[in-house]
């Protein structure tokens, strides 16, 4: 009888992850370059948008998973703000949410929304 080889639940679902970040799987991204980035909707300020951006392209370098980068967006948003801010990562999410101030924007095919519904006190 035919044995199927076993293969990582983890490791198939690294290897998608890998793709979806870098775009296409024939062409990967060069390390350090920004990510092109489409704004979805938002009530930031210019210059929390330009925030928001760089720190995503920077935890989309260096973080491997969607847990990672969302913590990684977030504790550097609560610092520069001093404000607590919600942070979901993925592919394929939906989300009704009541907030101060948010931004949805896509990176690729990773949608990111980072959103603040009070203070840190």
């Amino acid at each position: 009888m035919y044995q199927r080889k076993r293969f990582s639940v983890r490791r198939n679902g690294t290897r998608r992850w890998k793709y979806a970040r870098e775009g296409e799987e024939e062409k990967p991204l060069k390390e350090n370059m920004p990510m092109s980035v489409r704004i979805e909707s938002t009530t930031f300020n210019e210059d929390k948008q330009k925030q928001a951006v760089e720190i995503a392209n920077h935890a989309l370098d260096i973080c491997c998973s969607e847990s990672e980068i969302a913590s990684f967006i977030k504790t550097r948003f609560d610092d520069i703000t001093d404000r607590c801010h919600h942070v979901i990562v993925g592919r394929n999410f939906g989300s009704h949410i009541s907030a101060e101030e948010y931004i949805k924007f896509r990176a690729t095919k990773i949608i990111i929304l980072i959103y603040q519904c009070g203070s840190l006190d």
